[in-house]
């Protein structure tokens, strides 16, 4: 018994020792940056500054990452960092001395992520031998496809052949008479008229319309996108601009691509599908097949 009450005693002691961390005395707050827009499938920096008075203690910095997001560290100050079901950690045993020091992690993008994502958090420390929690204000990053997509709005332009007529203002030539050794010769005043030129047909370039249904700077599998939009038609892939991009249909004018991509926006549900132009093999502006 006497043994048990001496190992209560110790552990107590312990208790009380272990609690005596030196903690912040002065106000601490906690600020982050990252960009305000991003990329499917692109990379960026979450810069966290932290700025305290007096010295060190024990504290955690904790944010959950939207779905999609992953972690890896840049800078830690010291700290044990840690990514596991969609949290940030940052561990110290004891804060850096400096009163206002950074920590970073770079987050990867998942290439069919989209849309505006809040991330927040908090600064957990000790003060007086009580845990402290200062929020971290929430950011907005809105992640768009990496291709900015728009839709286009242009008149359809009319199709066919296009004549190209060539009008002669040419007046009809005064003719004299010349008695040269007895012989008459007819001389024009002005310069012989020439044949009226043909009016010249021109054909209008041909060009192939698409329905782009995804970006991304990695390969999607196509069977992905089929069975995540249902869709049944082919869908082809290409790249473009040091990108993987994928399409659906084909089309000989801009108006039957137009009503396609109703379809796709409506019965597939594919936000952001636009239109995309082709001379032969070679991805155009779709405005410059209105030219």
């Amino acid at each position: 018994m006497t043994r048990l009450s001496g190992f209560i005693f110790v552990l107590f002691l312990y208790a009380i020792f272990a609690l005596e961390v030196k903690s912040i005395e002065g106000p601490v707050s906690v600020s982050q940056s990252a960009p305000k827009y991003v990329g499917s499938g692109e990379q960026f920096i979450i810069k966290l500054t932290i700025t305290k008075e007096g010295t060190e203690s024990f504290a955690k910095i904790q944010q959950p990452l939207p779905k999609g997001f992953s972690a890896v560290a840049v800078l830690s100050a010291g700290a044990q960092f840690s990514f596991e079901e969609q949290t940030v950690k940052f561990i110290w045993d004891k804060l850096p001395e400096a009163n206002e020091f950074s920590v970073s992690y770079k987050v990867t993008v998942d290439p069919m992520m989209v849309g505006l994502m809040r991330i927040g958090g908090v600064f957990a420390f000790v003060k007086n031998q009580d845990r402290v929690l200062v929020e971290i204000g929430a950011i907005e990053i809105n992640v768009k496809p990496a291709e900015s997509v728009a839709e286009e709005i242009i008149e359809e332009a009319p199709t066919g052949i296009v004549e190209e007529k060539i009008e002669s203002n040419e007046e009809v030539p005064e003719v004299v008479a010349v008695f040269v050794d007895k012989e008459v010769v007819l001389e024009s005043t002005k310069e012989e008229q020439k044949p009226a030129p043909t009016p010249i047909k021109k054909q209008r370039k041909s060009f192939i319309f698409k329905i782009q249904i995804a970006a991304a700077y990695r390969k999607i599998d196509v069977s992905f996108l089929a069975k995540k939009y249902n869709i049944s038609n082919k869908i082809s892939e290409e790249i473009h601009n040091k990108m993987y991009k994928y399409t659906v249909g084909s089309f000989d004018t801009y108006s039957e691509a137009k009503l396609y991509l109703n379809k796709v926006l409506n019965t597939f549900a594919v936000k952001g599908a636009f239109i995309t132009a082709y001379q032969g093999k070679l991805r155009i502006p779709v405005n410059q097949t209105f030219k």
